[in-house]
């Protein structure tokens, strides 16, 4: 199983933004933490469809910061 690092950045207006360093295709956004993180599953799996509905090898991981 790979384990690919998260951004996760709180918003000034409120909530939180998660995007994924190797996978650009994969961002979302929950009210706080534990939201976003819940909906980074989704979009990480989501985002990882399209390169395998492409043929297209997975993004390499890279280690967390």
């Amino acid at each position: 199983m790979f384990d690919y690092p998260v951004n996760l950045e709180a918003q000034p207006e409120g909530g939180y933004v998660v995007t994924f360093p190797d996978v650009p295709e994969g961002i979302t956004q929950g009210e706080d933490e534990d939201e976003a993180l819940m909906y980074a599953v989704e979009a990480l799996e989501t985002a990882l469809s399209f390169y395998v509905d492409a043929r297209q090898p997975l993004p390499a991981v890279s280690k967390a910061k």
